[in-house]
């Protein structure tokens, strides 16, 4: 029940009527935090904000989930027809990337793509923690830092991060940092790749009409202020830009190439092993900077729903992926109908138990209990 305003409120002083409400919101939202239970949020830092130790835990803590054996309790529900079927004699590790590739046409341009990815990377860092005894907390790679020299960024090294795989090594394979010597089984066997490709806006004219644009300039400080500071409410505006073709979630996965953006095998053996591949955001998850990257994503999301009462609880999207031409695309950006609410649910394939979007939609709340800083 809304409360009874004094009259000098509801008569001649409009501006304060909005203050009040604004007020009020805040109030309730923060009673709302008190009463969830996150008393003592987990704090997620910045990658170069932990200590080596601190990275070390967290490399070898994805190396042993990559050591772990395939969870036959992982049931893929969407079965599509553009990725390989599951391999049991794959990793708990290569179960999390299979996951990501069945649901692959659910979670991008639809509504699903923010919360979704929420819960993905919460659950990930579970994982770390409930089977690997991973005792820090997911960070985020805050990649505006690295933007101005992305290539020769000092956020590359050869202990933990690794570098850029080289052309003469298995199709841009890594050989530094503490991945170099891990498989992945999807799309076929191989090392973790990464290619950098500075003008990587050529696949899909129709989308990306730029195709000199640098990726770099599309996750700058810059942009990432912009998107944080507009859309006011507006959670398919915010969705649109940020997942755009040319956006900084795609930038960031296609300058990166290899496994990130989703390539295809290019040697002879991967060739032959799927000769079907279509290339796509599918097994991106195949190298760990995935997760570092989509903290980031998960973050300027947080920031903007803290930006302004009405940002909190803003949804809005479709559970259908329309991107069959720019056309349709424009008039569903993140999803065409049936429409998604807040007690949609958030799927796990079997290998997680799922939940719903209203329950991701604050990192302070029942299911979440997490800040950035």
């Amino acid at each position: 029940m809304m409360p009874i305003l004094p009259t000098f409120f509801t008569h001649s002083n409009p501006l304060l009527l909005t203050v009040f409400y604004i007020q009020l919101v805040a109030s309730l939202l923060g009673a709302a935090h008190a009463s969830s239970g996150c008393d003592n949020p987990a704090q997620r830092k910045e990658w170069r904000m932990l200590s080596g130790a601190e990275k070390q835990s967290w490399v070898d803590a994805f190396n042993c989930l990559a050591e772990l054996p395939h969870d036959a309790s992982h049931s893929p529900t969407v079965l599509a027809t553009d990725i390989p079927p599951v391999d049991e004699s794959s990793s708990y590790y290569d179960d999390i990337v299979y996951l990501h590739m069945d649901l692959n046409h659910h979670v991008h341009f639809t509504g699903l793509f923010f919360p979704w990815h929420r819960w993905y990377v919460h659950q990930v860092e579970k994982a770390l923690k409930t089977k690997c005894g991973y005792p820090g907390t997911m960070p985020y790679w805050d990649w505006t830092l690295d933007a101005p020299n992305f290539h020769d960024s000092s956020f590359w090294d050869d202990t933990f991060i690794g570098g850029w795989g080289q052309a003469d090594h298995d199709d841009y394979g890594i050989t530094t940092g503490g991945f170099a010597t891990q498989m992945r089984a999807y799309p076929t066997p191989h090392h973790i790749r990464r290619q950098y490709t500075l003008r990587p806006f050529t696949d899909f004219p129709e989308f990306e009409p730029n195709p000199e644009k640098m990726a770099n300039t599309s996750f700058t400080r810059e942009e990432v202020d912009r998107l944080v500071n507009g859309y006011a409410g507006d959670f398919n505006g915010l969705q649109k830009d940020l997942e755009s073709f040319e956006g900084m979630h795609s930038a960031v996965h296609n300058i990166l190439g290899g496994d990130l953006k989703g390539a295809c095998p290019e040697s002879d053996i991967g060739r032959a092993l799927y000769p079907d591949c279509s290339h796509g955001s599918k097994w991106s998850p195949n190298d760990p900077i995935f997760f570092l990257h989509h903290a980031m994503l998960d973050k300027v999301w947080s920031d903007w729903q803290h930006r302004r009462p009405e940002n909190r609880m803003a949804f809005y999207g479709g559970s259908v992926k329309s991107i069959q031409n720019a056309s349709i695309y424009e008039q569903y950006p993140n999803g065409a109908p049936p429409f998604l609410q807040l007690d949609s649910p958030v799927p796990g394939d079997g290998l997680w138990e799922g939940t719903t979007i209203g329950e991701v939609m604050e990192t302070q709340g029942r299911y979440l209990c997490y800040v950035y800083v």
